[in-house]
């Protein structure tokens, strides 16, 4: 547990610092993105709270930010509801599916970021 009560008080220190920004730093944006996924995978009952953190920057953020980035800040914020709302069919993908989509996501918008910018 002390290990994750560091990594939850490094994304809070995180967190504050690019919600602080303006104008907003995406490359910054999308590696708390990433640590917020990460975060997700060992505190899985706070998902929903760490998806509103994310939401917040991106509504405060949204004009300044890349489309890419828009859209996954939309993802957090769809993630960011109760599991009992995300639609649940035979069809449909689980919440813990839409989770490791959503860091593939994150992984790629990273990866062209890097390879655009270097």
């Amino acid at each position: 547990m002390g290990n994750s009560d560091s990594q939850v008080k490094q994304f809070t220190k995180n967190m504050s610092r690019v919600h602080a920004q303006n104008p907003i730093n995406e490359a910054e944006f999308l590696y708390l993105c990433k640590e917020a996924v990460d975060l997700v995978r060992i505190e899985w009952d706070d998902r929903e709270i760490i998806a509103n953190r994310i939401t917040h920057i991106w509504h405060r953020h949204s004009d300044q930010l890349s489309d890419r980035a828009k859209y996954i800040g939309g993802l957090f914020a769809d993630l960011e509801v109760p599991d009992n709302f995300v639609e649940q069919s035979p069809k449909s993908k689980s919440v813990i599916d839409l989770w490791n989509e959503l860091d593939k996501t994150v992984m790629l918008a990273i990866h062209d970021f890097q390879t655009k910018h270097n």
